[in-house]
């Protein structure tokens, strides 16, 4: 892996990677010293075994998905340098935010009620605006600079891009036998998902997804610009919990961009006259709750 140049990312969920499996690689001494390994080549710990550029050139990291067992990114990087043994800020991670249901097993793993997105929406804006996860995790950071460079180029909703990519034009999911899926999380047996082959990619035709433009929730969503749509295969139910912790999610990480911006606390963000948010009969969404005492800091949007 290391002398071809193949990034390589571990999915690990830290405390709460025991729900995905009972078996933690981190609890395996050999694997971790492979890892470790991987870090050292990677420039993450102590001199690159080969130049700078080769430590440049291969990258390693670790990727997360937050469950309802835990919102907290700083508690797996902890998890994670305390199971390998590194000093603490040496891992790379990124995550792919709250778990999108994609079915019912993954429905039960999101927050199951207000007060689970509440805890998740506190947690997260805390330990970005306290600086536990800016610059520590990557997509928490590539987040919040991608949209305050959206506020200085003013970027309109139509030229904003759906979160995964699989809208652009040059980009499609393909398997080794050459069938192409919706994206890279479905597979070519499931035939609502199966778009043909490579071999006719002329006949190809992505009309399995709703891009966020044409979703009632997005057009009306005071986050989209973060969101970017979340998942846009997801419909009915899952869809609706989907957009939900996108929701969340994502309105963590306006506060905190605003926090960053103007040293104040977004508490709350109402829909202009006449208007909702995401859903109709929603006019305003509550976000951060302060101490009493931070009150004279706060902010609305």
């Amino acid at each position: 892996l290391i002398a071809q140049r193949v990034g390589v990312q571990i999915s690990h969920d830290g405390p709460a990677q025991k729900y995905r499996n009972p078996e933690d690689i981190l609890d395996d001494p050999e694997k971790c010293r492979l890892i470790r390994r991987l870090m050292t080549a990677a420039g993450q710990l102590g001199d690159a075994d080969g130049s700078s550029d080769d430590a440049l050139s291969f990258g390693f990291g670790f990727g997360t998905v937050l469950t309802r067992w835990n919102y907290s990114l700083a508690a797996v990087r902890r998890h994670i340098e305390d199971k390998l043994g590194v000093p603490p800020g040496s891992i790379s991670s990124n995550t792919e935010e709250i778990l999108l249901p994609y079915d019912d097993d993954a429905l039960a793993c999101t927050p199951q009620g207000e007060a689970d997105h509440r805890a998740a929406l506190h947690t997260l804006f805390a330990e970005a605006a306290n600086g536990l996860t800016v610059p520590g995790c990557n997509s928490v950071r590539g987040k919040i600079e991608d949209f305050l460079d959206s506020l200085g180029k003013k970027r309109p909703l139509a030229a904003l891009g759906q979160k995964c990519g699989m809208d652009r034009e040059d980009t499609i999911a393909v398997n080794l036998m050459g069938e192409v899926t919706t994206c890279h999380n479905v597979s070519a047996d499931d035939p609502h998902h199966n778009l043909g082959n490579v071999r006719d990619l002329a006949a190809v035709r992505l009309d399995t997804a709703h891009h966020h433009q044409t979703r009632d929730e997005c057009r009306s969503c005071p986050v989209v610009q973060l969101c970017k749509g979340s998942c846009m295969f997801l419909e009915g139910k899952y869809w609706q919990a989907a957009c939900d912790v996108s929701f969340t999610y994502n309105t963590a990480m306006l506060a905190a961009a605003l926090y960053y911006l103007t040293g104040r606390t977004l508490t709350r963000i109402d829909a202009l006259d006449g208007a909702f948010i995401r859903r109709p009969g929603t006019v305003s969404a509550e976000v951060i709750r302060l101490a009493h005492t931070d009150q004279a800091e706060a902010v609305n949007a």
